[in-house]
C-alpha cells in the first residue's frame, strides 16, 4: 500500500526525502532500543551485587556453632543461600541480554544502515539521471525555439525583400537561400528535440514505475526487516525473564519452607537444655529460736551444718569426679598398653576440669555421652573378635589356608579390650545413677524418668554381655 502511494504522487523526489527521514529515525530507534538493554542489564548487575552484599554483610566472617542450634537461625541462613543464589541468577539474565539480545539487535542494525545506504544511493542516483535527461529536454527545446524564430525572420526578410522594386536580384536570392537555410535549421533542432523528448519520457517512465518503485520497495522490506529485529530482541528479553521466574520461585520456595521450619518450642528446649543446672530446691531455712540456750560451738555446728548442706545439695560431685577421672584415666593406660593396637576409637583420657564443674545436668549428660561412646566402640571390638573367631574357624576347616593359632593373640588383645570397656562402661552406669534419677538425657535427646534409664541400661548391658559371651 505504501509503495502504490508513493508511485501514484507526482513529487517523488520529496516522497525519498520523507523516506529517508523515516528509515534515519528507525535506525536511531533500534540503538535507542539497544541502549535500553542495556542499561535494563546494568540494572539487573546492580541488584545482584546489591543482594551480594547484603548477603555478605549479613552472612558473616563465621557462622556460631551455638547459633545453628536454632531452629530460626537454620531459616534465616537457608534465606540468604536463596538470596545468593538469586544474585547468581540475576547476572545471568544480564549476561544474556548483552550477550545475545544485544548484540543480535546491533549487528542487524548495521547490516540494515549499509543496505538503506545503497538504497538511497541508487534511488538518488536515479533521480540525477531523470533530473539530468530533463535538463537536456529543455535545452533541445529552448534551442528549437530560437531557431524557429530565426527561420520566421528569415522568411519575412526574403518576402520583403522580393516585394521591393529597388532590391537587387542578389540581394533577393541572398535572402531565399538564407530562409531555405534557417529553414532546415529550424527542422533538424525540431527532430532533435522531439528525440530529446521521446528520451525523457521513457526515462521518465523507467523512474516512476521500474527504478524508484524498486527502491522503495527495498526501503520498505529494510524497514520491515528492522522491525522484525526489534520484535524479535524484545521478544527474547521477555522470554530470560520468563524462563528466569521459575529458578527464583524455586529459591523462594525454599526460604519458604526454611520459614516453615522454624520450631519454636524446639529452640525453647534447646535454650533449657543449655542453661538447665538441675540442682535440687534448697531446703528451707530453720528459724533460729534466740530464747534457745547457745551450744558449746555455735560456729562449729553452723558451719557443719551449711557444709552437710552444701554437700547434700551438690549430690556427692567430688566423689563421683574423683572416681570417674580415676576410672577413665585407667581404662585409657590398660587399654594403651595392649601390645601393637591403638586405643578403641574415640575413647580417651577425660580430665576431670572438663566436667567436674559442671551442674548436675550438665555431669548426667555429659556421663550420658561418654557411655554412648563406648557403647559404639563396645559394638565394634565385638564386630572385630566375631570376625577373628570366625577367621579361625575358616582357617581350622581348611588348614591349606592358614594356622588358627595365629589368630589367637589377636583374639586374646580384642577379648581383654572388650572385658576392660566392659567394666569401665558398668563403672559409669553407676556414677550416672548416683547423680540423681530426677530425669537422664539418652543420646537421641529425649528426656525419660530415671527408674526407665536405669532399666533400659541395664537391659541393654544384659543384652551386650550375653552377644559377648554367646
Amino acid at each position: 500500500m505504501l509503495m502504490f502511494m508513493l508511485c501514484t504522487v507526482m513529487g517523488m523526489k520529496d516522497q525519498l526525502d520523507n523516506v529517508e527521514r523515516h528509515t534515519q529515525w528507525g535506525m536511531e530507534f533500534v540503538e535507542r532500543c539497544c541502549k535500553f538493554i542495556r542499561e535494563r542489564s546494568e540494572i539487573e548487575i546492580h541488584y545482584a551485587k546489591q543482594l551480594r552484599q547484603l548477603n555478605k554483610k549479613y552472612q558473616g566472617k563465621g557462622k556460631s556453632v551455638n547459633e545453628m542450634q536454632f531452629s530460626v537461625v537454620c531459616a534465616f541462613h537457608t534465606g540468604l543461600q536463596s538470596m545468593n543464589t538469586m544474585a547468581e541468577k540475576h547476572e545471568a539474565l544480564s549476561d544474556e541480554l548483552v550477550g545475545n539480545v544485544v548484540a543480535t539487535l546491533a549487528q542487524h542494525n548495521a547490516e540494515l544502515k549499509q543496505k538503506r545506504k545503497e538504497h538511497i544511493m541508487e534511488g538518488r542516483k536515479s533521480q540525477q539521471y531523470l533530473d539530468s535527461a530533463f535538463e537536456q529536454m529543455e535545452k533541445a527545446r529552448r534551442r528549437w525555439e530560437r531557431e524557429m524564430r530565426e527561420a520566421e525572420r528569415a522568411v519575412v526578410n526574403h518576402h520583403r525583400l522580393n516585394k521591393d522594386d529597388n532590391a537587387s536580384k542578389s540581394d533577393i536570392e541572398k535572402a531565399r537561400n538564407n530562409s531555405l537555410t534557417r529553414k532546415k535549421i529550424a527542422e533538424d533542432s525540431r527532430r532533435d528535440y522531439n528525440s530529446n523528448v521521446r528520451k525523457f519520457n521513457e526515462d521518465q517512465v523507467h523512474h516512476y514505475r521500474t527504478a524508484m518503485p524498486r527502491v522503495f520497495q527495498n526501503l520498505q522490506a529494510m524497514d520491515e526487516q528492522r522491525s522484525t529485529a526489534i520484535k524479535k530482541a524484545l521478544a527474547r528479553m521477555a522470554d530470560v525473564q520468563r524462563q528466569l521466574l521459575p529458578l527464583l520461585g524455586k529459591e523462594i520456595d525454599k526460604a519458604l519452607e526454611a520459614a516453615e521450619s522454624v520450631n519454636e518450642r524446639q529452640d525453647a528446649n534447646v535454650v533449657i537444655d543449655v542453661f538447665c543446672t538441675g540442682q535440687r530446691i534448697p531446703r528451707d531455712i530453720v528459724i533460729d529460736d534466740a530464747a534457745r540456750p547457745a551450744r558449746s560451738s555455735p560456729e562449729g555446728d553452723s558451719g557443719g551444718s551449711r557444709e552437710r548442706g552444701r554437700s547434700t545439695r551438690d549430690g556427692g560431685t567430688g566423689r563421683i569426679s574423683e572416681g570417674m577421672s580415676k576410672s577413665m584415666e585407667d581404662l585409657g593406660n590398660s587399654v594403651g598398653r595392649a601390645k601393637g593396637r591403638r586405643l578403641p576409637p574415640r575413647i580417651d583420657k577425660v580430665s576431670t576440669e572438663n566436667w567436674m564443674d559442671l551442674p548436675p545436668h550438665k555431669r548426667r549428660q555429659f556421663l550420658q555421652q561418654q557411655i554412648d561412646k563406648a557403647s559404639h566402640d563396645l559394638q565394634h571390638l565385638t564386630d572385630e573378635r566375631d570376625g577373628l573367631m570366625r577367621l579361625r574357624d575358616a582357617y581350622a576347616a581348611s588348614m591349606g589356608l592358614g594356622d588358627p593359632h595365629t589368630v589367637d593373640p589377636q583374639l586374646q588383645i580384642v577379648q581383654q579390650k572388650l572385658s576392660q570397656l566392659q567394666h569401665w562402661i558398668r563403672k559409669q552406669e553407676g556414677y550416672l545413677s548416683e547423680c540423681g534419677d530426677e530425669s537422664s538425657i539418652r543420646s537421641s535427646g529425649r528426656r525419660v524418668s530415671g527408674s526407665d534409664v536405669g532399666e533400659d541400661y541395664r537391659g541393654e548391658r544384659t543384652r551386650l554381655r550375653a552377644s559377648i559371651i554367646g
